[in-house]
């Protein structure tokens, strides 16, 4: 069955979509997802971007680097929390635009996607610097607690 726009749009706006079937579609699907992400008024917005950080690849891996400069918080946090379904090299770029971001829950969702990614036994400089200074100067004290967690962690390896 060939993936359509309706069949997208249809399947994401469904009150639990099936993220899993939604994975299946295929790189072929991330235009369309790409087309949904980039609508800022889409309620489903966010979850086109979430399914492509499950289908992944090349062009998966560049929506949700421009998700991540979305003018919507929504839409920036799935990019962070979605960079973890991306390769290490993918997800680094969306991670270190994330880091900055100016909500502290993209910020927070851009931690755990390097704790998932197992990232603090081989951070990048770039990305070991930002979470370092968020550790110490990050205004809201969960991401300072959770920055100095991973700091810790990549440490002691």
């Amino acid at each position: 069955m060939a993936v359509t726009m309706e069949l997208i749009r249809n399947a994401l706006d469904a009150y639990e979509p099936d993220y899993d079937a939604a994975a299946g579609w295929g790189e072929d699907a991330v235009p369309l997802l790409a087309e949904i992400a980039s609508d800022q008024d889409d309620s489903i917005a966010p979850a086109a971007v979430h399914v492509a950080s499950l289908i992944g690849g090349d062009r998966a891996a560049q929506l949700l680097l421009e998700a991540a400069t979305s003018s919507r918080d929504a839409i920036r946090f799935q990019a962070a929390a979605g960079a973890a379904n991306l390769p290490t090299g993918q997800a680094e770029e969306v991670l270190a635009v994330s880091l900055d971001d100016s909500h502290s829950g993209v910020r927070r969702a851009a931690l755990r996607s390097i704790d998932s990614l197992g990232l603090t036994s081989d951070m990048p400089d770039g990305i070991a610097d930002k979470i370092k200074a968020l550790a110490t100067s990050d205004p809201q004290e969960f991401v300072r607690v959770a920055s100095d967690d991973l700091v810790r962690r990549s440490t002691t390896r």
